[in-house]
């Protein structure tokens, strides 16, 4: 529901590991693109790969937040690969770790 509301014929995205959720989001009219081009990405963080292959997101500064990528990913705080959140509005780092407290 998400993303339906989000993706329209002026945006883009990439699904990792999910055919049918890709189908879906075609019917939107956004358009399906690389990972490293698109606005909008769904993707699963389970392992050390997956993670990996988020290294080429389109980053956004203070200045124009809006060239950055915004990233979906089911995920359970405090299980599985450690992540490290960084970027225009997260002060310093953030890691799951410190969503426990």
């Amino acid at each position: 529901m998400i993303a339906e509301s989000l993706l329209d014929r002026e945006c883009t995205f990439c699904v990792e590991s999910d055919q049918d959720l890709d189908r879906a989001f075609a019917i939107t009219g956004a358009r399906r693109v690389p990972l490293a081009e698109a606005n909008y990405v769904f993707a699963p963080l389970a392992t050390a790969e997956e993670v990996a292959r988020q290294a080429v997101l389109r980053i956004g500064t203070l200045a124009y937040p809006d060239e950055a990528a915004t990233l979906f990913a089911p995920v359970r705080f405090g299980f599985g690969q450690e992540l490290r959140l960084t970027g225009p509005g997260i002060k310093d780092s953030l890691t799951d770790r410190d969503r426990r407290h």
